[in-house]
This record gives structure tokens, C-alpha cells and sequence, in this order.
């Protein structure tokens, strides 16, 4: 959907290989056992305790220190955040990269839809993995088969095309708050790996009956994302419609402000410098594919 980058032109930073084919050559069971053993050794505590109590927030920020503090992502694309296109971007500069979106159920259910939906290598850390769902349960069985090969688990909460209508998934569960709460905790409370969500803001009505308009619906995400551990709040939206509902949402955003929160706009120019000031982590500069 979004390519996240800074408005300079970015040269080309050292690679470990001189080839990126050689790269993508790799496939996830050629690194699976390295990627499995780093995975053990980076965990900061265990399940049902990751993030949580007194000293969440610093051992999110430490989680993401240690990670190298990313601050260039490359958002989730439908057909082209797919590993050459990541390890690409990572050449030119990007820290982190997303993984396009995943169908939870049919990546529990098909080894090849997995096989050939989900590839990575050694080479692509910091990754987050993006899944989409509709079931506590089935998510929680397609996160737990990328586990050791990522750095987080992120929930779909914004994708509003035809087929996440069809399929209830993405925006279109912006307005169900109990199912969106089950979703979070369920894999809050059961991976190692942080749990991240993104959803829009489109500045309408509730997308389905209207009862809670969009900051309204903001609002109640960033109250549910604070209750539950999750450490990455990311919010897209367009800037001409944000604005109007901007000194709604943001004293809950200077509330929340010690977790990592990221904000993504579409054309930020001088907001960005307001975001900082309301103590941000990282502002994203987006442009639409």
C-alpha cells in the first residue's frame, strides 16, 4: 500500500553479498536454524510476560534498541513487499522492512500458499510479519509458524479493499472493538515476539453502522493498545483528512507518547515537526504505490 522513505535520495548502503539474487536464493529452511537460534537468544522474557507489568514500555524501547532503532520501514505492499523487493530496499538504506499481507487462515491451512507467500533469509532483519484474521485462534497458529523468523507479529486493521469486506477482515473490523481486543490479546499473551497493529483513518463515519465516528474509534484503539501489551501503534491516514480531527485524537497521543507510537501521514510537510513536539517516536514519510 505504502512505501516509507525520506524525501533524499538514498545511496546505496553496504550489503553483505555482492548479488542480490544470491540473496533471494536463500530460502527460510536454509537459515531456519540460525534464524531459530537467534530467535532464542533475543527474546527479553517469555510468553504471558512479554511487555508486561511496571517495566513494559522500557523493554519495548530496549526490544527496539536492540533491533537498531529503525527509523526507515518499508510499509506493507500488495505484490511487492515480497523478499527481492525487500532485500532491495534494504540495499538502499531501508532498517526494516514489512512482509505483504497475510491471510491467516489459508497460511494455517496451505503449505504451499506458505511456501510460496512467506520467504525470508538471514539478511532480512528487522522484519515484521503482517497477518490479517479474523479468529483469535488461527492467528495465533500462523504467528506462531513465523515466530522465529521475524522480529514482529503486526495485525491488519486497515487494508479497506472489496475483498476485506468479503472476507471481514482489515478496516472493516475498525468498528468491532471486542473481536479487534480478542485478536490483541490472544497473541499478546502468547508470542515472545511483539505484537504491533496498524488501521486508518479516513476521517468518515464508522465504517459499517456509523455508531463511533473515526477519532472516536482512534481513541478506543490507543486505549486498547495501552491496556494490552502492544508496543507499536500505527495510525495512516490522509493529512487533509486528519486535520480537522487532529486536536481530538492528539492529547491521547501526548498521553501515550512513552510507548512507540508511529503516526504515518500522506503528504506530512510541516506536521511532522508537530508530531515531535507531542513526543512521537518516529514520524513515517508514506507515499502511496
Amino acid at each position: 500500500m505504502s512505501f516509507v522513505s525520506f524525501t533524499k535520495t538514498l545511496a546505496p548502503c553496504p550489503h553483505n553479498s555482492e548479488n542480490v539474487d544470491d540473496i533471494c536464493s536463500e530460502t527460510m529452511d536454509d537459515c531456519a536454524a540460525e534464524s531459530a537460534a537467534s530467535h532464542e537468544t533475543s527474546l527479553l522474557v517469555g510468553p504471558n510476560s512479554y511487555l508486561n507489568g511496571d517495566a513494559r514500555i522500557e523493554r519495548a524501547w530496549a526490544h527496539w534498541k536492540k533491533l537498531g532503532e529503525p527509523k526507515l520501514i518499508v510499509a506493507p505492499m500488495v505484490d511487492n513487499s515480497e523478499l527481492p523487493f525487500r532485500l532491495l530496499c534494504r540495499k538502499y538504506g531501508a532498517d526494516a522492512a514489512y512482509t505483504p499481507m497475510l491471510h491467516s487462515r489459508i497460511f494455517t491451512e496451505n503449505e504451499k500458499y506458505r511456501s510460496q507467500e512467506f520467504t525470508t533469509c538471514k539478511e532480512d532483519r528487522p522484519l515484521f510479519v503482517q497477518f490479517c484474521a479474523n479468529d483469535p485462534d488461527t492467528l495465533l497458529e500462523a504467528a506462531r509458524r513465523v515466530e522465529p523468523y521475524c522480529d514482529y507479529v503486526d495485525i491488519n486493521l486497515g487494508c479497506p479493499q472489496r475483498i476485506a469486506k468479503r472476507g471481514n477482515y482489515g478496516a472493516f473490523l475498525m468498528d468491532k472493538l471486542p473481536l479487534v481486543k480478542s485478536l490483541v490479546e490472544k497473541l499478546a499473551q502468547n508470542l515472545n515476539v511483539p505484537v504491533t497493529v496498524d488501521w486508518v483513518y479516513d476521517g468518515e463515519d464508522g465504517i459499517e453502522d456509523g455508531k463511533l465516528d473515526q477519532a472516536d474509534l482512534v481513541i478506543e484503539y490507543l486505549k486498547l493498545c495501552e491496556k494490552y501489551p502492544v508496543p507499536w501503534r500505527m495510525i495512516r491516514a490522509h493529512l487533509h483528512k486528519m486535520l480537522g480531527e487532529w486536536f481530538r485524537i492528539h492529547p491521547h497521543v501526548r498521553d501515550d507518547f512513552n510507548a512507540q507510537f508511529i503516526l504515518t501521514f500522506e503528504f506530512l510537510y510541516d506536521m511532522v515537526n508537530r508530531l515531535r513536539e507531542l513526543g512521537v517516536s518516529r514520524p513515517l514519510y508514506v507515499k502511496n504505490t
